[in-house]
C-alpha cells in the first residue's frame, strides 16, 4: 500500500439527525418517517385530518402511503409521469393528480389512476364534490361529482378567466369569485412584446356566481383609478373569513399608455389594488403603481383569522423585460388593506417571489414564501413581520396543510426526514419503506445503529457482493480519496475531506471520470448499490490498517464508519 494513500487523515465522521428547532411556544417540527433519499414532491393530506390520518406523497418515482399519519409507509404503485405534479383530495375517496397536460382520478389512494380532464398547466380549487379546474388558456371547468364528470363554464363571454376563487362557505352561499379579461391570459413571461391586452376597458373585470357556476354577475362598479378603468383583473382573493367580512381583494391593470422596450413601441400599464367589503357590488381603490411594459404576477393570502386580525400579505414581482431583471417585494398589512409596510424584498438577479402563505397553528399564525428558487423557502414566526430561512436544514419542496397543521416535504440532502409536520395533532415517526432486497453484516449494523444512513441511501437494489476495491489518493482533490469497486457495475467515486456545504456533519462526493494511472492499493472488500444511486463500500485494511465501510449517496455526500466499531 501507498505511504500516500496512508497518510489520508480519513476520520469516521457520525450522521446527526438535525433537531427540529421550534416553530412556535406551542409547537415543534416532528418528522413523519425516514423516506430518503428521494425528495416528496408532492403531497396530500386528507381532509378529514386528525380524524382520517392519510397521508399520500410523490417519492421520487412512486406513491407512498400512510394511513395512520406517518406511523407507518407502503409503497402503493406510480403515479402518471410528469415533469410537475399536484396532489389534493376531491373526497375522502376520490384522490387527483395534476400534471402537466391532465387531471387525473384514482377512487383508491393513488394504486390506479384513470384521465379525468385535459387541461394543460391546471389549477385545482376543491370544496366537497365541487371541483374547479382552470387551465393556462383560461379556459374554466367544474364538477359537482368529485372530478368524474366536467361542465365548461364561462364566466363572462369571449374572455378568458385568469383566476378563480371558491368561497370557503361554498356549501352554505354557493359563491364562485372569477377575475377575467380580454385577449391572453396573464403569465410571468417576458416574452411578450405587448401586455396581452390592446384595452383593458374592453375586460369584464370581476365576475360573482351565487349559484355556483350556473349564472354569473359583473362586479366591477369602482374598478378604476382617478376615473381611467382598471378592469383587466389579473387576480382575485377572497378571504377566508368570508362569510362575516364579505371582502375581496382584486389587482388589475388599467390606464394604456405608449412605452418603448429595446426601441420597440409597446403598451404599457399601471396596476392597482382594490378591495370590497361587500362581496364585489363596490370596490375602492387602495394604491396604484407603474407603468409597466410586463404584466408580472402578484400573489396574496390573507390571514385564516382575517376578520379580526386584518392581516394579508402581498408579494409583488417586477421586471424589465429580461429573465435577470427580475426581482419581488412582499408586504404586509395589518389593518385590512388600508395601509401597506414593506418586509422582505429580493436583491438577486433571476429573483421572484411565489408560494405565499398565511397558516395558523394553535391560533398562531405564520408565514412562508418561496423566493427565487424551490430550495429558497423564507419562514416567518410573526405573520410576515420578519423572516429568516426556512428552519430546516433541507431543501422544501413542497408544502401541504389542514386547520391546524402544516406539513412540507422536502429532498433530504443531509440525511433527515423527507417530510416534517406541525402542529397539535402531530405524532413524530421514523418509520421507513420496507425494502425487497435483504442487508447483511456490517451494513445491516450501519442501518440499525445509525437509522439516518437508512434515510440517506434507502433501500438496497441487490444483495451485498464481494469486489476488489481500487483506491487512489490526492488524484481529483488535496487529501481525497478515489475508490472503485471492480464489480462491473459501480463508477468511481471520489470522497473528499471537505464538509458538505448543507451540514457539517457530511462531505462532498462526486462520480469522476475513470482514472488512468494505476491505483495506489487494490483491498478486498464488499458493495450494495441503492437506489437514487447510492452505495455501501466495504474495505478491508485501507485506512491506516483499519477496516471501514463508506456510505455515499447519490446525491453527493459520505460518511464513514469503522468496522468493527
Amino acid at each position: 500500500m501507498s505511504s500516500r494513500l496512508l497518510r489520508l487523515l480519513l476520520i469516521g465522521t457520525l450522521l446527526v439527525l438535525p433537531s427540529a428547532p421550534p416553530a412556535s411556544a406551542d409547537a415543534a417540527w416532528q418528522p413523519l418517517g425516514a423516506l430518503g433519499p428521494f425528495g416528496i414532491s408532492a403531497l396530500a393530506v386528507a381532509p378529514g385530518w386528525p380524524v382520517q390520518k392519510t397521508i399520500v406523497a410523490q417519492r421520487g418515482p412512486e406513491l407512498i402511503l400512510s394511513v395512520d399519519g406517518g406511523g407507518h409507509w407502503q409503497r402503493h404503485g406510480a403515479s402518471p409521469t410528469a415533469r410537475h405534479s399536484e396532489l389534493t383530495f376531491a373526497s375522502s375517496d376520490a384522490l387527483l393528480l395534476v400534471t402537466d397536460e391532465e387531471v387525473w382520478r384514482s377512487t383508491d389512494l393513488g394504486l390506479t389512476w384513470t384521465s379525468s380532464l385535459v387541461a394543460a398547466y391546471a389549477s385545482l380549487y376543491v370544496s366537497g364534490a365541487t371541483v374547479l379546474v382552470l387551465d393556462d388558456q383560461g379556459n374554466l371547468w367544474r364538477s359537482q361529482d368529485a372530478a368524474q364528470s366536467w361542465h365548461a363554464l364561462q364566466p363572462a363571454e369571449g374572455q378568458l378567466v385568469q383566476s378563480v376563487r371558491i368561497s370557503p362557505g361554498f356549501a352554505r352561499d354557493h359563491t364562485l369569485v372569477a377575475a377575467v379579461a380580454g385577449g391572453r391570459r396573464f403569465t410571468p413571461s417576458v416574452l411578450f412584446t405587448e401586455f396581452p391586452l390592446a384595452d383593458a376597458d374592453s375586460s369584464s373585470g370581476v365576475m360573482v356566481s351565487t349559484d355556483g357556476g350556473d349564472s354569473w354577475r359583473q362586479r366591477a362598479d369602482g374598478l378604476a383609478v382617478d376615473d381611467a378603468p382598471y378592469l383587466a383583473v389579473q387576480d382575485v382573493v377572497i378571504s377566508p373569513t368570508f362569510d362575516r367580512d364579505n371582502t375581496l381583494f382584486a389587482v388589475a391593470w388599467g390606464d394604456p399608455q405608449p412605452s418603448l422596450q429595446y426601441g420597440q413601441a409597446v403598451t404599457a400599464f399601471n396596476r392597482a389594488l382594490f378591495r370590497s367589503t361587500d362581496g364585489g357590488v363596490s370596490w375602492q381603490a387602495l394604491e396604484a403603481d407603474g407603468p409597466f411594459n410586463f404584466p408580472t404576477l402578484t400573489e396574496m393570502t390573507l390571514s385564516p383569522n382575517f376578520a379580526s386580525d386584518g392581516l394579508a400579505l402581498w408579494a409583488k414581482n417586477f421586471s424589465s423585460g429580461s429573465p435577470a431583471s427580475g426581482s419581488c417585494t412582499i408586504s404586509r398589512t395589518s389593518d385590512s388593506g388600508d395601509s401597506w409596510t414593506p418586509v422582505l424584498a429580493t436583491t438577486a438577479q433571476y429573483s421572484g417571489c411565489g408560494g405565499l402563505e398565511l397558516l395558523a397553528v394553535n391560533g398562531h399564525v405564520m408565514a412562508h414564501a418561496q423566493v427565487s428558487t424551490p430550495i429558497n423557502q423564507q419562514w416567518s414566526e410573526d405573520a410576515g413581520q420578519t423572516w429568516t430561512a426556512f428552519p430546516l436544514r433541507t431543501f422544501p419542496l413542497v408544502f401541504a396543510s389542514t386547520p391546524g397543521s402544516i406539513f412540507v416535504g422536502f429532498q433530504p440532502f443531509n440525511g433527515s426526514g423527507g417530510l416534517f409536520a406541525l402542529g397539535s395533532d402531530i405524532t413524530p415517526s421514523t418509520a421507513s419503506l420496507d425494502c425487497a432486497a435483504p442487508l447483511a453484516g456490517g451494513f445491516a449494523r450501519v442501518m440499525t445503529v445509525h437509522p439516518e444512513v437508512r434515510n440517506l441511501l434507502g433501500c438496497p437494489l441487490e444483495e451485498e457482493h464481494n469486489a476488489q476495491i481500487r483506491a487512489w489518493a490526492d488524484k481529483v482533490t488535496p487529501r481525497s480519496l478515489v475508490l472503485w469497486p471492480d464489480d462491473g457495475a459501480s463508477k468511481p467515486v471520489v470522497l473528499s475531506p471537505t464538509p458538505y456545504s448543507y451540514s457539517g456533519t457530511y462531505r462532498a462526493a462526486q462520480i469522476t471520470v475513470e482514472p488512468k494511472e494505476p491505483p495506489d492499493a487494490v483491498v478486498t472488500g464488499a458493495v450494495q448499490h441503492f437506489e437514487g444511486g447510492g452505495s455501501f463500500i466495504f474495505t478491508r485494511g485501507l485506512n491506516n490498517g483499519s477496516n471501514t465501510i463508506y456510505a455515499v449517496s447519490g446525491n453527493g455526500i459520505w460518511t464513514d464508519f469503522a468496522d468493527p466499531p
